[in-house]
């Protein structure tokens, strides 16, 4: 028989509380998530994405990674919960930079190319990962699209 047991959690600097908190919001968003997916689920007018970039690779020691790394890679995943389609958006530092000019060119095209004339309402799930998502790029971009397209957008971050 083995048992395992989970030491307090010490992230950074976060203290138990601050943890304790960002557990919580984190499930009320993946319920959030949830109610959003099953109602678009009987409702052809509504679509849900999410989106996230994964950790740049390759991870190493900041002194180390100054001396040996030849080439930082970002992993970008937007995914449509409707038609269950994943798209990854893999880039290296020497193709281009990963500002907030890619990534809201990115979100852009991908709502442009799953919206049909029978969508009104777009639900984005993301993190809080600022030149993905929470740029004025991107809510300029969005706002325009929907007002071409007279969409209604919804972004939980």
């Amino acid at each position: 028989r083995i048992s395992v047991i989970h030491a307090p959690p010490k992230i950074s600097n976060l203290s138990i509380d601050d943890y304790t908190r960002h557990q919580y919001l984190k499930k009320l968003a993946h319920t959030e998530k949830e109610k959003q997916k099953n109602s678009a689920l009987n409702d052809p007018s509504k679509v849900i994405f999410t989106m996230d970039v994964q950790s740049v690779t390759p991870k190493l020691n900041v002194s180390l990674a100054y001396y040996k790394m030849k080439l930082v890679v970002h992993n970008f995943t937007f995914s449509n919960l409707i038609s269950k389609r994943d798209d990854c958006y893999i880039g290296h530092e020497k193709a281009g930079e990963a500002t907030s000019n890619e990534f809201t060119t990115i979100v852009v095209n991908q709502v442009q190319n799953s919206s049909t004339s029978d969508i009104k309402e777009v639900v984005i799930f993301s993190d809080g990962c600022g030149y993905q998502n929470g740029n004025l790029s991107l809510g300029n971009a969005l706002s325009n699209l929907a007002e071409a397209k007279g969409l209604n957008f919804f972004s939980f971050i």
